[in-house]
């Protein structure tokens, strides 16, 4: 009697492309993936890349640590999606092999608490987590603020979208300048409630960095969230302005 895995493996992939598809839609949870992957061990090294290409982890200092020891794992990461989850009555315990890559890539600096229950987490805590995985192209980063100076630089990422997030205007060039291959910047801004150490910053100061420092940007999706949102007159000469440069330029609310 034929079995599942009497199956050649193309006909395998092609059930586990099938089975990936479910789960991005919503028919299948991640879970049955990672359920099919345990089953043996032809079915786990095939679901791999369908497990890693688009992941959400709940603790993205856990991930590095499985990114930095399995870069045969890292390689099929793509897409990123990450949440400030700590939590006060949550011990913050940071895998050695996380610290250690960060001692060898960084020059000796050490990683922090990644946030707080009212705060944000910092981009820069994520350096050892791009560096292990090279070939991410798209992430999406809720709850996150300040850039700082950090040594990886991101050619690979095409998209990033900030949701809920705080940086000024000066992290937002240098953000630009350490992707210089991004195509989409979306940005949903905390309004500076949330973090109030840094100051968000305006559509002129977005403009300006842009381009500046965004020689590839085809897309600009922009809500500052905040009582000082910009006139209509402001906006359509910014829009103006982005169109000249190739960027589709939009203003929630507008």
């Amino acid at each position: 009697m034929r079995t599942l895995l009497s199956l050649p493996v193309e006909i395998l992939e092609a059930i586990l492309e099938a089975v990936s598809s479910l789960v991005s839609s919503s028919d299948l949870s991640f879970q049955d993936l990672v359920a099919l992957s345990k089953t043996c061990k032809l079915l786990h090294s095939l679901s791999l890349h369908h497990i890693y290409n688009d992941i959400s982890p709940y603790h993205h200092w856990l991930l590095a640590r499985t990114l930095i020891t399995r870069p045969d794992i890292a390689q099929f990461v793509k897409q990123l999606s990450l949440e400030c989850s700590w939590s006060e009555s949550e011990e913050v315990d940071f895998p050695p092999e996380v610290d250690d890559y960060w001692e060898r890539k960084a020059e000796g600096h050490s990683y922090e608490k990644p946030g707080d229950p009212d705060g944000m987490t910092d981009f820069w805590t994520l350096e050892p987590l791009f560096i292990a995985a090279p070939n991410i192209e798209e992430v999406v980063l809720q709850r996150f603020s300040l850039i700082r100076k950090t040594k990886a630089e991101l050619r690979q990422l095409k998209r990033i979208e900030f949701v809920w997030s705080c940086i000024d205007a000066k992290e937002l060039g240098r953000l630009l300048k350490l992707c210089p291959n991004l195509e989409e910047l979306i940005f949903a801004s905390s309004g500076g409630s949330v973090f109030l150490d840094a100051e968000p910053f305006t559509l002129a100061e977005a403009k300006e960095e842009i381009l500046t420092n965004a020689p590839t940007l085809k897309r600009f999706r922009l809500d500052l969230r905040s009582d000082e949102e910009p006139g209509e007159n402001e906006f359509q000469a910014a829009r103006e302005e982005f169109a000249e440069r190739g960027i589709r330029f939009e203003l929630v609310g507008h």
